[in-house]
């Protein structure tokens, strides 16, 4: 970073050591890294002599200053979106101890971020589902890319589904393993209700003893019990390929 530079500091012997930004003649911007002291007139017998100027020497860093002020921006990006992200965003190292997480993590969690920083992926699963994870995590590594779901425990008991792309990437020079997951939890449990529900009436509908169907406005057959089939004598896939009109006019 730029320091302060005071030609009256260092005309009173103070030095300068450090960055300094100026232009060049054309306007353009101009980055060195500089020393600067006061220069002294000769003496006799070692005396010190009167300062007689300032000399600098300097070199310039312009790439250099540019690059770490790119680094610097992409940095700041990161953090940004890793702590205001809306999803899961979690980095963990090899072994699946948690490096960092977002604050996302610990709201769904329940853990406390410095919490989280001492526990593993795995702890964080269900001890029902930790032979499957440790599988998924197997094939992580092995392929270096991943997209899966698995369930998590969180710290009142609930159950998390989480789904989740991982990515293994370098980060400082080590192995570390990216993911960014996002709960559906409630789409999974509305998923299983309507399963279930479809199950419910497929055992009602089946189990009726009245001739029951399924039509269109238009007076399309959608669908029929078995009560309705041994009634006309129809299959169920040759009413379902008729029409009320046309039945009653059979």
């Amino acid at each position: 970073a730029s320091a302060r530079f005071d030609m009256d500091d260092i005309m009173r012997g103070r030095d300068f050591v450090g960055g300094f930004e100026c232009a060049r003649r054309d306007g353009t911007p101009l980055s060195l890294y500089m020393y600067a002291t006061a220069g002294r007139t000769p003496t006799v017998r070692g005396g010190r002599g009167q300062i007689a100027g300032v000399v600098c020497v300097a070199r310039e860093v312009t790439a250099f200053w540019q690059a770490e002020e790119a680094v610097r921006a992409t940095r700041e990006k990161y953090r940004l979106l890793f702590e205001l992200s809306p999803d899961i965003v979690v980095l963990t190292t090899p072994d699946g101890r948690i490096a960092e997480a977002n604050q996302t993590v610990s709201r769904v969690s329940g853990y406390s971020l410095e919490q989280l920083k001492r526990m593993s992926v795995i702890d964080l699963v269900p001890a029902r589902s930790r032979r499957e994870a440790e599988s998924v995590f197997t094939g992580l590594w092995r392929r270096k890319q991943l997209k899966s779901t698995l369930e998590f425990e969180a710290s009142d008991g609930k159950t998390v589904t989480v789904e989740f792309n991982a990515s293994v990437s370098r980060v400082d020079g080590k192995p570390m393993v990216f993911a960014i997951g996002r709960d559906v939890s409630d789409r999974i449990r509305a998923e299983r209700d309507a399963r279930e529900m479809g199950e419910k009436y497929g055992r009602m509908f089946s189990a009726i003893r009245d001739g029951v169907f399924l039509e269109t406005l238009a007076g399309r057959i959608l669908d029929v019990n078995q009560a309705a089939c041994d009634q006309l004598g129809y299959s169920r896939t040759e009413l379902t390929e008729m029409s009320k009109l046309r039945l009653s006019i059979g």
